[in-house]
């Protein structure tokens, strides 16, 4: 995870918003891993679609910036 984390920071120096890039990477990957357990888990209440939408929305808000469909 400590790879993962590093890599999605990577990408988010130049957002900080209260918190640092790291912590925001962190919370993005136990996302991603969160979302993953429940599509693997075949969770009906999920799809892979809302989760996608779910975690950029979480991004897009820590960052302040709008990620439409990236």
């Amino acid at each position: 995870m400590q790879g993962e984390v590093a890599a999605e920071a990577g990408l988010l120096e130049t957002a900080e918003r209260g918190r640092g890039a790291e912590d925001i990477a962190a919370n993005a990957v136990a996302l991603e891993d969160a979302y993953g357990l429940h599509l693997a888990g075949r969770n009906t209440s999920l799809s892979a679609a809302r989760t996608r939408e779910l975690l950029l929305g979480y991004l897009a808000a820590e960052i302040g910036r709008d990620l439409g469909q990236a």
